[in-house]
């Protein structure tokens, strides 16, 4: 009888593992997304800030550079590591930089047998230095691989 039951559960279990394609078809990036906002016009029509680049400390190969003629905004991941340094570099007006730390909480959850284990995030703190930034605000501080985090950046 120990036999059937063994048997059994071995069949269970190589139709259940057959049932699958074998790929990962869900969205498996928690991503945190920014917005650039100038609130001044004159600043965009003066060329003052004409463009930007951002930058992280952690990865020296991620330099993201927009144009803000239009709405900027820009995605990245998140470490594993408990804290994250996000550098902004204003391109035109000046050399100062406005940098920006992240300090999160992280949960791994197991998102399925195809497609494994994802990090979730949420954030705790947020600072800022205020050289060209007018203000920023912490939209969402939920980052998974369902909804990404959203902060919004202000320039005057």
């Amino acid at each position: 009888m120990k036999n059937i039951i063994y048997i059994f559960v071995l069949l269970i279990s190589v139709i259940t593992i057959s049932c699958g394609d074998g790929e990962c078809n869900l969205n498996t990036d928690s991503l945190l997304t920014g917005t650039f906002s100038v609130e001044d016009s004159t600043l965009k029509a003066d060329l003052f800030l004409d463009s930007l680049s951002v930058y992280s400390t952690e990865w020296l190969d991620t330099i993201n550079k927009w144009n803000l003629e239009e709405n900027a905004s820009f995605e990245f991941s998140l470490s594993p590591n408990d804290t994250i340094t996000e550098v902004i570099v204003a391109s035109k007006a000046t050399t100062e930089l406005d940098t920006l730390t992240f300090r999160y909480q992280n949960e791994v959850v197991f998102l399925s047998t195809e497609c494994g284990f994802v990090v979730n995030f949420k954030i705790d703190t947020l600072i800022s230095t205020y050289h060209l930034i007018d203000s920023i605000s912490l939209v969402n501080d939920e980052i998974t691989s369902e909804e990404n985090g959203l902060i919004k950046i202000f320039y005057l």
